[in-house]
Order: structure tokens, then C-alpha cells, then sequence
């Protein structure tokens, strides 16, 4: 029997809530480092606690930065390797946008190295590293959008919007107060500064919120349906059209006991696994799920298809849709009715001896 994976959902958390800190916590470098420069200060805030919190800020970005880097590749979910986290475009998963968080990483390991030799380096080499170190925050923001699994979430682009305001803020703050430079560079450099957030911004409409982006960014792992997986369709399903999704009550917790299948690995390497499972104890349906993909030698299968399918016994396909996320043993898949109602279905599975399935389902409703 193939695994459904071998990587655990922790790494996932992980993963993408040390992003998020990253991102804040660079924010704050910025912050720091403009006031810094500027040599803002007040009889409650001297200059050198703005010094010693940039400094501290900035080595805590660095930690939580190798964390989210070590995260991202112990999550076998996405193929990244630690090669893939250094190197810049150069990775099979999203190569641009991870290439661009491999840049941003690689610029701040520079700012750290520099710094640790400073005195040796000489004081102009590293203000100019110091310098390109604040494109650090600009290709984050864009990384974390590229790729991030929450870039779509209202709470994520809430963030985002805050740290943008925040950071374009200082910036023109910065620029519009200086007393070294010609006022027309001045407002040349405001202009440029407000173009890039415009572009960011219009690129995010058009590319990251838009359905179809995952594919579109290269990820390998696809969730569009597949003749091998639709020919693993519940059997008995009536079509779903005109079927109210009214009949099926959501959201619910249930039970799960079951079985999981696999097909043999074909002159390809392509295997098929099917879930086939009830509800109980919360619910009463019925839980279909067939993955395609790549037999992996660990044992695992690296996951291309998938369809997966929410209903009655009678009718096992009211909700149709994919799965959106594979970690471990915990599945998540994003379903629809005929009606126009969706739901986001997450399943954590236990499989035992000869293919039998026990576990825990959760259905939410979502809007739209």
C-alpha cells in the first residue's frame, strides 16, 4: 500500500506562520533602519534604543528566516530541496517565486556576514550591502504573494497592506525630508516609489487572487481532474445536476471508517489511490477521494490529480471538487454543488492493517 505521504502537517504551520513573522518582523527592520538613518529621536526614544533595536530585530529576523527556510524543506508536500532555498530559480516548485524568497535569504546572509566583519570590510563596502539589504522587504512581500498558501486569505492581504502602508509611508517620509538632495530627485524618487507599489499591487489583482494562479506560478502538483481519477468517480453517484446542496447538511465533525485502494504503479510510475469512506457519529454521507500521481521510492506518492466527492450514501456526489492541500495524513479538498455552494472539506485519516481507514472529517461553508 502507498502512503498518502510521510511529511507531517507541522511542518506546514510551521512553515507558513514563520513566513508571516519573517515578513513582519523585516518590516520592522525597515522601520528601524530609516529612523535610524534619519537620526530621529525624542526625550522618551534616544537614538540609541532605535540602534539596539534595529540590531536585535534584525538577528531575530535572520533566526525566524532560517526557520521558515528549514520548514519549507522538511514539508516533502512541495518538492524544495535545501539546494532549491540558496540558490536562486532554479527549483521545479515555483521557481520565480521561491527564487525570489532564495534572493531575499541570500541578501540577508550577506548583511549578516558583512556586519560580523565590519571593521575589517571598511565602513563605505558595508553601507552599500546595507543598503541593497532593504530590497530584502520589497521581494518578501512579492515572494509571500507568489507563493505563500495564505496569500489569498483576507487576513494575510489585511497584513500585507498594513506593512505596505507602513514601510511606503517611512519611505516618503524619508525621502521627502531630506536636505541632500535636489528636490526634483526627491519627488523622482516618491514617483518610482509609488509606481512599484502600483505595480505590486495591480500584478496581485491580475495574478496571485486570481483562480487558476497555482498553476500559472509552477506548481507541479495540479488539481484539475484527470481521466484516471474521474475514472475513479463513486460508483451509483447520480449526476449532480439539480440537486439541491440543502439536502446534505454542512458544516458538521463526523467520524470516518473506511478503506483505501491503490492502484499499481503503471509503466510510468503513476499510481491511483481511492478513499472510500462513511460518516458517522456527527453526519451521515459518504467520503470519496481518488489521488493521482507519482509512486515515490520512500513509499509516498507525489500527488499531480485528484477528485474528490462529498454526499449522501444515495448520492455520493453532491459536493464535487479537488484536493487543495496533501500533508501527511491530513487532506484538504475545496467541493461545490450544483447550486453554486461551496465548501472546504478536511479529513485526518489513521490507515491500518489490509486498507482499512478509521479518522475525523470537518466541513466548513464558504462564501462565494
Amino acid at each position: 500500500m502507498i502512503a498518502l505521504a510521510a511529511n507531517s502537517k507541522a511542518y506546514w504551520y510551521l512553515s507558513r506562520s514563520t513566513g508571516v513573522v519573517s515578513l513582519f518582523l523585516l518590516t520592522c527592520s525597515v522601520l528601524l533602519g530609516i529612523m535610524q538613518v534619519t537620526r530621529w529621536a525624542s526625550p522618551r526614544w534616544p537614538r540609541f534604543v532605535t540602534q539596539g533595536l534595529h540590531r536585535n530585530v534584525s538577528l531575530v529576523v535572520v533566526a525566524f528566516l532560517a526557520l521558515h527556510v528549514a520548514t519549507s524543506v522538511l514539508d516533502t508536500f512541495a518538492p524544495i530541496r535545501w539546494l532549491d532555498a540558496i540558490v536562486p530559480f532554479q527549483a521545479q516548485y515555483r521557481s520565480v517565486w521561491l527564487g525570489l524568497g532564495a534572493f531575499a535569504f541570500d541578501l540577508v546572509i550577506a548583511l549578516v556576514i558583512t556586519s560580523l566583519v565590519r571593521l575589517r570590510l571598511g565602513y563605505g563596502a558595508w553601507r552599500a550591502v546595507h543598503w541593497l539589504a532593504y530590497a530584502c522587504w520589497p521581494i518578501a512581500l512579492v515572494h509571500g504573494l507568489g507563493t505563500g498558501t495564505d496569500a489569498r486569505r483576507g487576513w494575510s492581504l489585511a497584513l500585507d497592506g498594513v506593512f505596505v502602508a507602513a514601510v511606503v509611508g517611512a519611505t516618503v517620509w524619508r525621502i521627502a525630508t531630506s536636505t541632500t538632495v535636489a528636490w526634483r530627485r526627491r519627488a523622482g524618487a516618491v514617483g518610482a516609489t509609488i509606481a512599484v507599489v502600483a505595480g505590486v499591487f495591480a500584478w496581485t489583482l491580475v495574478g496571485p487572487l486570481q483562480n487558476g494562479w497555482a498553476r500559472r506560478a509552477g506548481t507541479p502538483v495540479s488539481i484539475l481532474g484527470s481521466k484516471g481519477v474521474a475514472a475513479s468517480a463513486p460508483a451509483n453517484s447520480a449526476p449532480r445536476t439539480n440537486t439541491p446542496s440543502s439536502s446534505f447538511s454542512i458544516p458538521f465533525s463526523a467520524q470516518l471508517t473506511g478503506t483505501v485502494n491503490e492502484q499499481a504503479p503503471d509503466a510510468n510510475g503513476k499510481a491511483i489511490v481511492v478513499i472510500d469512506a462513511q460518516l458517522r457519529g456527527g453526519a451521515t454521507g459518504r467520503v470519496h477521494i481518488a489521488l493521482q500521481g507519482a509512486a515515490l521510492s520512500s513509499g509516498g506518492l507525489q500527488m499531480e490529480r485528484s477528485r474528490a466527492y462529498l454526499g449522501t450514501v444515495a448520492v455520493p456526489s453532491l459536493y464535487a471538487g479537488n484536493v487543495t492541500a496533501l500533508q501527511g495524513t491530513h487532506i484538504v479538498a475545496g467541493l461545490r454543488a450544483a447550486d453554486g455552494k461551496r465548501a472546504q472539506l478536511s479529513l485526518d485519516i489513521v490507515i491500518g492493517a489490509n486498507g482499512t481507514l478509521t479518522g475525523n472529517a470537518q466541513a466548513l461553508t464558504e462564501n462565494g
